[in-house]
């Protein structure tokens, strides 16, 4: 069998080389470059005068002053529906079912091309669900931190302006008014990077949810509470080995792997392969090493393709064991890095109330008010992004789990 193929690849390459003989390609004409002038090193910086000395108003941008509502319950649901690789999955299902559905071979092949697309389409619309929940709260974190910035940058501004009317009065500057106009800059460019990033964020979720055309920005309405409760991870890895649709998927392939089966499910599988690809390579929607299927099934010894095939679903629920057990341990420690980073709020909240208990005694306290405040807000913006850090690890776990899209989404998550 061996030397055939060898005969036959041999066959191959010397007809091509025939061909190419007979057949040679045209040789492209050199386009010559073009002739350079030697200098010295001198390079050009960037004109940047026609920019004003004075720093401008952050205004709100224009497409920022229309928001469409979005609850989380409704971003899920419409990224379970509009999950364009789930349909892929089943097109290439449907495309490839056998023309004829009365023999009895083919009737068992298209059943389990069905059951395998049904449970991989059904993982695709769950990590694409996932993936919109994450970009979900992103967004509302960034609207969230957008207002904070907005009141330290208030803050901060009054500072300057107090720092401008005693140098015009005369005064020689504090030591640290060097400090607060620099505050003053990266604050501004912080914000700068934030709309940047709210933008970019709408633009990665619209399409996920079926509103690609929207031109209004999308408003993340629901809010969370923190979780108490511990989770449970070897529960958790079990739901997860049990349930998701991925791992159903390749035990289907060996519940429905026998005589009549082995010959057609390598061909049953590879209609599936392009678009479990496409989700692999630029989605991440479904986990990699399904391609590995493939070796497997081009055997036609339906014993060793079944321990094969054994193998490989032991080692894919043990790397899922461990990817929920890893999420289940991000989502303790984030909840603990968040009770940090409030009693930090509180600590900074409570230098506040101290000092403008001084400020209203009539004690010239003002200056070290905003600046406590603006440590405070700058606490605030740490406790945010902590919560939320929280909260994608609580996605996380629900699209390990794989029930994103089963019913309401309950995982038995806190």
């Amino acid at each position: 069998m061996r030397r055939a193929l060898w005969v036959l690849g041999l066959g191959v390459a010397v007809a091509t080389t025939g061909c190419r003989a007979t057949r040679p390609d045209p040789t492209p004409t050199a386009v010559p470059g073009p002739v350079l002038v030697e200098a010295a090193r001198a390079v050009p910086a960037p004109d940047l005068t026609a920019l004003p000395a004075v720093l401008p108003l952050l205004t709100a941008p224009p497409d920022a002053t229309r928001y469409l509502r979005l609850s989380a319950e409704e971003c899920r649901r419409a990224a379970c529906a509009h999950a364009a690789l789930a349909r892929g999955i089943l097109a290439a299902a449907d495309g490839n079912a056998a023309p004829n559905r009365f023999s009895p071979k083919q009737i068992a092949v298209d059943g389990l091309r069905r059951t395998v697309a049904n449970d991989l389409a059904r993982e695709a619309r769950n990590r694409t669900a996932g993936g919109a929940l994450e970009l979900y709260y992103r967004l509302q974190e960034a609207e969230l931190l957008a207002d904070l910035l907005d009141r330290s940058l208030a803050e901060i501004d009054a500072l300057v302006r107090a720092a401008d009317l005693l140098a015009a009065g005369g005064f020689s500057e504090a030591p640290e008014a060097f400090t607060v106009r620099k505050a003053q800059l990266d604050l501004r460019a912080e914000r700068l990077a934030l709309r940047a990033g709210i933008r970019r964020l709408n633009t990665e979720l619209k399409p996920l949810l079926g509103l690609a055309d929207a031109d209004a920005n999308l408003l993340p309405a629901d809010g969370f509470q923190v979780a108490t409760d511990a989770l449970d991870a070897p529960a958790a890895a079990a739901r997860a080995v049990a349930g998701r649709g991925d791992l159903r998927a390749i035990r289907a392939l060996q519940t429905g792997l026998d005589k009549q089966t082995v010959d057609a499910v390598r061909q049953a599988i590879a209609g599936l392969l392009p678009p479990l690809g496409a989700i692999t390579a630029a989605a991440n929607t479904l986990a990699p090493g399904v391609q590995k299927l493939l070796p497997f099934l081009e055997k036609t010894d339906v014993a060793k393709v079944r321990r094969q095939l054994q193998l490989f679903q032991e080692d894919r629920e043990r790397e899922a064991a461990k990817e929920v057990a890893e999420a289940v341990d991000d989502y303790h420690s984030q909840r603990e890095r968040l009770t940090v980073s409030r009693r930090r709020v509180a600590v900074e909240a409570a230098r506040v109330a101290d000092l403008t208990v001084k400020r209203d005694n009539g004690l010239p306290v003002e200056a070290d008010l905003r600046k406590a405040r603006l440590d405070g807000l700058a606490a605030e913006r740490e406790q945010l992004k902590d919560a939320y850090a929280w909260k994608r690890a609580d996605v996380t776990i629900r699209k390990l789990l794989g029930v994103l899209c089963d019913g309401d989404g309950d995982c038995g998550c806190p």
